[in-house]
């Protein structure tokens, strides 16, 4: 039979024992140390001068003097001096000083709040979830210059993340998953998943359900792009057929050469207004713009026809070479010029106008036909052709002469001078035809 117990090592008083009073008085200083044991100090080196009776130290690996040798020992100053007792795996000291328990585990005292296999608080923790908790609310506040909650793994392949729940089933997610890009996914029923936004771990860029997959992606609720549409870099290269509507969201366009449709010139730039929601895109307008001038064109699309290309007007072609086609203008709004025949005007919608001020002229007005004189006929040939023979006028630069013309044509008319008086000197006249160019 053992002759001390086994758990606390207290001595057994042996049968027919003298001085028994000697081995009960230790057991009683023993258990006096143990129960409910307080340390003075952890990984104590040095005695105390004068400890007081009941003292206890947890000594260190080394320590000094009347402790030499007793590494990891309790150290209790009793009534005959120090007693030296093993600690057991399990044992609880409370420190008298500020600090945690700790608990004698592996050889050495660990703060017992370390190196827990789980902790359930207010709820029940698992081998999977060992920390649970159950609570209103989980607060973590910052002590210092901040705080960091850190979620770390060991493999790039593997899972750090913040998953989001309702009755047990994933919702939402956030972390690095199967990789060190950050990614916010989410799912109508914990199995299927859509990566909703994904932030490229070396560059930083976002991709995802939640932003466009290309310059011309329309799909609703998605965060634009740089480029997107054309907006903030190099408008988009189009190839395709302007005249699907389907093919050119709303945006910025470059429409290359080999591009099919109705185009006003052979490549342009091409801005594009789809305010038709959905097929057939009614009500979308067309404005292209030609490179390195000021010509812009504009149609528009009614949901079953284009209109033609029509050319808007500016400060840069509202004067200019007046062109139709098919009766509808394709140039200048107003063409004015001059030649050695007199000067015109040409307006966009067919009106014409010729003058000739002063470089026509007669020797003189002395021909008497009844009561007046005449001069000879003389030609005009007009400075710019008409389609069709214009209304001609004439008169002398005096207030007495007056004119006429006769025989006139698309390119010239014939015309003479009168005056109550015959006129012996040169005379010029003033002459203008108001018609159509075409």
């Amino acid at each position: 039979m053992s002759e001390i117990s086994a758990r606390l090592g207290l001595p057994y008083i042996a049968q027919s024992q003298a001085q028994k009073h000697v081995t009960h008085n230790e057991a009683l200083e023993r258990l006096d140390a143990l129960v409910q044991l307080r340390v003075e100090a952890f990984d104590a080196t040095d005695p105390p001068a004068d400890p007081a009776p009941g003292a206890i130290f947890a000594l260190g690996d080394a320590p000094l003097g009347g402790w030499a040798g007793q590494g990891g020992q309790l150290a209790v100053f009793g009534n005959a001096g120090w007693v030296f007792l093993q600690p057991q795996d399990g044992w609880l000291a409370v420190p008298m000083a500020q600090g945690a328990p700790r608990v004698w585990r592996a050889g050495g005292w660990r703060p017992w709040t370390q190196n827990l296999n789980r902790i359930g608080i207010n709820a029940t923790a698992d081998d999977i979830n060992r920390l649970t908790v159950s609570a209103p609310a989980t607060l973590l506040t910052g002590e210092g210059a901040g705080h960091q909650l850190k979620i770390n793994k060991a493999e790039s392949a593997d899972t750090a993340s913040v998953m989001f729940q309702t009755g047990w089933t994933g919702h939402a997610e956030m972390g690095l998953t199967g990789d060190n890009d950050f990614s916010i996914r989410i799912s109508p029923d914990g199995a299927a998943w859509t990566s909703a936004l994904r932030f490229d771990g070396q560059s930083g860029r976002a991709t995802g359900a939640a932003v466009q997959a290309d310059a011309t992606d329309t799909t609703e609720g998605r965060l634009m792009r740089v480029g997107a549409f054309g907006l903030g870099g190099s408008t988009i290269e189009f190839s395709g057929d302007i005249d699907d509507p389907a093919q050119l969201p709303t945006g910025f366009y470059r429409i290359r050469g080999d591009a099919t449709g109705d185009k006003p010139v052979t490549a342009f730039n091409l801005i594009c207004i789809r305010r038709g929601g959905g097929a057939p895109h009614g009500n979308t307008v067309q404005i292209a713009m030609m490179d390195g001038t000021n010509k812009q064109y504009q149609r528009g699309w009614n949901g079953t026809a284009w209109t033609t290309w029509a050319e808007a007007y500016s400060s840069a072609n509202l004067v200019g070479t007046a062109s139709q086609t098919g009766g509808v203008p394709t140039g200048a709004v107003i063409e004015r010029g001059s030649n050695a025949n007199g000067e015109y005007v040409r307006f966009a919608d067919g009106t014409q106008i010729c003058w000739s001020f002063g470089s026509l002229s007669v020797p003189s007005i002395s021909s008497a036909v009844g009561s007046v004189f005449e001069s000879a006929a003389f030609p005009w040939t007009f400075p710019a052709s008409f389609s069709a023979n214009p209304v001609v006028t004439v008169d002398g630069g005096d207030t007495r002469i007056i004119g006429s013309s006769s025989g006139s044509g698309t390119t010239s008319c014939w015309m003479r001078l009168f005056c109550p008086a015959s006129v012996s000197t040169q005379q010029f006249a003033r002459t203008m035809a108001i018609g159509r160019w075409f």
